[in-house]
């Protein structure tokens, strides 16, 4: 029987005929995209996957059409189509337009071989050293060393191996958010003195009603206050970081460092006058300004918690150590790690390796010819303008006479730059801009004796500093009110209607973190403590554990895969010559703006034919198990790696290593793979990263199986502990699983789609006293997002397959649930715990009785390796710890912790 629904989800179904129609056409015309050749040494084919989707991307140049039914509130559509009708039909599409079509093209150029014969004769033993052209022997075993490690929150008299700070936050009062908000609204209106009794209760119970109703002002206000109030909280503990580090100089009373430390006393009082400058009593108004014709608000831009980001000295949170919610208190505790940014080179279009500093000064000038390439390469040119403004307003107050502590920026900001920008013409503008720019591109040096003075200090071993909780106070401000007590009394309209504005961050205009005593004309005080702490951590007495790390090659044969850019100089390729190899081209086309339809249809063509053209490949050769088949995939670069911008044209290479990421994982499902990116001149031994060579060899080839045995050096108890331990698992799956969204509508948030994937290693202990290591397989699946965090039928399915071949016991990775917000669940637990929740644990264990599951978040912080300098290369391979009482010290329960960053 047929039923119609209705649709609650406002997800926009995808519309791919089209484009795969488009695709197909252009795979049946008579030109030059694959072609063979074989020498006396080595077999090569050729794909020009470029030339085909660039022809695919032109029929779309000038196409307003989207690939999805456009609907209001879209902010992501890739897969949803709302039938399985649907579904079969894309399916039955893709294999007759494309694989058919893909299949007939691979034959054509056999000759009188089948494609599984020539496919077969690419093959190579994987023991072959020189299997991708970069020899690399995989018969040699390879040491490995680890050691323990143990954590003390307090300075001893030994020099510690590694340092590092924490930060935890805590927020108490949570739960009386609403009550404060709705007494301090009765408050005020009773202040003013205009309204009667009758009034006031008028009021108290049009914000009980709203206090009812989920979709009411007032509870969309408690919503965003939840969501937005932690960043900014976070932004201030950047500051206050900086400040703690100060403290810490003053403490280490170092000869030689009063220079740097005055910076970054001036540093910290600087940022803390921007914040001041935006609160004071003031109209928005008197913060508007426009440039290039559009308008913008120096409140609202530095209210957000990214306004300090473009600073070329700044700390960054990074690193979940631990949350913990008390709902009787009401109250939330956020434990995380901490870094410096340190004026680093940046290597994005229009950086070329250039400081942070140097690279946001340029935005300062925009008469030069950098500063007009960024702006024709920018993806929005709204938020490139908005870039601008910030970094003169930033750049302004910190770098203006940066070594006076007496200087006071605001006065000459506003009469010099502020004004300007409100009332002058644009080329007064830009003269202001450029007058900024001059008056501070000779900081370099400052800079430089900051970033000095602070990594001496961070080298220092003992200095901490252990200080007492910064105690302060979150507050809504008074001013998100409405001015007209009319409105309030006879509409129940109480709030500003821009709070709502840029998905809720605009409410950060109203929301203050300062000392209790100052917080006047507030609605709501939470309480806010800031501590940050020092870790120390220290070698054991224990000797270092060895072990011999090879590789299982028996029966592997090889299929080397290259994505590789289409270059003049044809000799850049002698390298991989002598290789048997499937090589796909790609080109650089600085035309395509990233947003484009046309950049859209050629990512879609690439990322399309790239994969079934390898599969249909793979696919075809019945002469080898799938699991003795190794497809490595090398994404050669002519240029360095770009990290993400928003505000960058297409960037091929970028994609290309995310597209040959992307391969590895799908091909994994059935074969052994895994992906590496190497720079053509690394490939050569030339250039500045030749050193890399060796460690991207090896991280290549990290998707083959290992076998590790401990060295007999240790002692004899520990070498015989596995053989005589009735304890030990013979079998130990880990799994480790992760998503990211797909198909989501702003409208309805919650109801969503996403791609859930992950993978399954298996750890087993063999009868030669060695443990193999080496991936089973990998999984992925699109799922709702009602369904994903109940049951995931992929990590399910995979279960099951394993459990079948032995596997009991299974070790659950997934990525820590921090959760960004102030919210106290009610759920007892089970919300916001994504992957980790009770339905899912319980989903794996019904596979079977006999299942053990092991659950473990995990995640990054950084610490400073103490031993980095002045000593022979690092020999250790791997610090750990394992002490659960010094892990509590972290903000950590039962986590088994390994620091990043030595």
């Amino acid at each position: 029987m047929s039923t119609l629904e209705v649709a609650t989800d406002n997800l926009s179904p995808v519309l791919y005929k089209e484009i795969v129609e488009i695709i197909s056409q252009n795979l049946k015309k008579p030109q030059r995209l694959l072609w063979a050749k074989a020498s006396s040494t080595s077999a090569t084919l050729r794909f020009d996957i470029d030339q085909l989707a660039v022809a695919v991307a032109n029929s779309f140049a000038s196409s307003n059409k989207y690939p999805f039914e456009n609907r209001d509130g879209t902010t992501y559509a890739s897969i949803h189509m709302p039938t399985g009708a649907e579904k079969e039909a894309f399916s039955d599409q893709i294999q007759r337009l494309i694989v058919d079509e893909l299949q007939t093209l691979v034959r054509a150029q056999m000759g009188q071989e089948s494609i599984e014969q020539f496919v077969t004769s690419l093959l190579r033993p994987i023991e072959t050293k020189n299997i991708v052209g970069m020899p690399y022997s995989l018969e040699k075993p390879y040491p490995f060393e680890k050691r323990r490690l143990h954590l003390a929150p307090r300075k001893t008299a030994e020099d510690p191996w590694l340092k590092g700070h924490k930060l935890t936050l805590h927020v108490g009062d949570i739960n009386t958010f609403m009550g404060q908000v709705m007494q301090g609204i009765c408050n005020y209106v009773e202040q003013q003195q205009v309204c009667d009794i009758e009034d006031l209760e008028n009021v108290r119970d049009a914000l009980k009603a709203m206090a009812n109703n989920p979709k009411s002002p007032l509870r969309r206000l408690q919503d965003h206050i939840t969501k937005q109030s932690l960043a900014r909280i976070q932004r201030e503990a950047k500051v206050g970081y900086l400040a703690y580090l100060h403290r810490g100089m003053q403490m280490w009373k170092a000869q030689g460092k009063e220079e740097g430390m005055k910076l970054l006393g001036n540093l910290v009082s600087r940022l803390r006058r921007i914040d001041t400058y935006i609160r004071q009593a003031k109209e928005d108004a008197h913060f508007q300004v426009s440039y290039q014709n559009a308008t913008f608000n120096y409140r609202t831009l530095f209210s957000r918690e990214d306004a300090f980001d473009m600073l070329p000295i700044i700390p960054e949170i990074e690193g979940f150590l631990g949350e913990s919610t008390d709902q009787v208190q009401g109250s939330k505790t956020f434990v995380s790690g901490l870094k410096l940014k340190l004026n680093g080179p940046v290597q994005i279009h229009g950086g070329g390796g250039r400081s942070v500093y140097q690279y946001y000064l340029a935005l300062l000038n925009p008469d030069s010819k950098e500063y007009l390439a960024r702006e024709a390469e920018a993806n929005s040119r709204l938020r490139f303008q908005e870039k601008v403004l910030k970094v003169a307003l930033l750049y302004y107050f910190v770098f203006i006479n940066m070594d006076d502590p007496a200087f006071d920026p605001v006065a000459s900001f506003e009469r010099e730059v502020l004004e300007v920008l409100r009332t002058g013409t644009e080329d007064a503008k830009v003269t202001a801009l450029q007058t900024v720019q001059r008056r501070i591109v000779s900081c370099e040096k400052n800079i430089s004796l900051l970033r000095g003075t602070l990594e001496n200090f961070l080298d220092h071993r003992s200095i901490g500093p252990a200080l007492a909780p910064k105690k302060l106070v979150l507050s809504l401000k008074r001013s998100i009110l409405v001015n007209d007590i009319d409105s309030m009394v006879t509409h129940s309209i109480f709030f500003q209607e821009d709070f709502e504005n840029n998905g809720g961050r605009d409410v950060l205009k109203y929301v203050a973190v300062e000392d209790a005593n100052a917080s006047a004309e507030a609605l709501c005080k939470l309480p806010l403590q800031i501590i940050f702490e020092p870790m120390y951590y220290y070698e054991t007495d224990d000797k270092p554990e060895t072990f011999t790390m090879t590789y299982e090659t028996a029966g592997l044969q090889a299929l080397p895969i290259f994505l590789a850019p289409r270059i003049e100089d044809a000799k850049k390729y002698n390298v991989i010559e002598q290789a048997n190899r499937v090589m796909l081209y790609y080109r650089h086309h600085s035309e395509m703006s990233p947003d484009s339809a046309q950049a859209f249809a050629y990512r879609f063509t690439f990322l399309l034919l790239a994969y079934v053209f390898i599969k249909v490949l793979a696919d075809s050769i019945s002469t080898v198990e799938k699991r003795k088949l190794f497809l490595p995939i090398l994404c050669l670069h002519a240029t360095g790696k770009a990290p993400d911008q928003q505000d960058q044209k297409l960037d091929e290479e970028t994609f290309m290593h995310a597209l040959s990421k992307l391969l590895s994982h799908m091909l994994a499902e059935d074969y052994l793979s895994n992906s590496q990116g190497f720079h053509i001149n690394t490939v050569q031994g030339q250039g500045p990263n030749a050193y890399k060579l060796d460690s991207a060899r090896y991280s290549l080839y990290t998707g083959l199986p290992r076998k590790f045995q401990l060295n007999q050096s240790l002692p004899l108890t520990m070498v015989q502990a596995p053989q005589t331990s009735h304890h030990a698992l013979e079998k130990l799956a880990v799994i480790v699983v992760s998503s990211r969204k797909c198909d989501v509508n702003q409208k309805t948030p919650e109801q969503y789609q996403s791609t859930v994937f992950g993978e399954f290693v298996g750890i087993e202990r063999l009868e030669d006293e060695y443990v193999r290591v080496g991936t089973l397989s990998t999984f992925s699946i699109n799922q709702e997002a009602r369904q994903m965090y109940r049951r995931p039928e992929a990590i399910i399915e995979q279960v099951k397959v394993w459990y079948a071949l032995g596997y009991r016991h299974f070790l659950y990775i997934a990525q820590a649930p921090y959760s960004s917000t102030l919210h106290i669940s009610d759920k007892a637990g089970n919300e916001e715990l994504f992957f980790m929740n009770r339905d899912i644990i319980q989903a794996i264990r019904d596979v079977e009785k006999d299942i053990k599951i092991y659950p473990v978040f995990c995640d990054k912080y950084y610490v400073v390796n103490h031993r980095r300098k002045g000593r022979t290369p690092q020999k250790v391979d791997s610090l750990y710890i394992d002490d659960i009482g010094e892990l509590s010290h972290l903000g950590m329960q039962d986590l088994l912790a390994i620091p990043d960053g030595w």
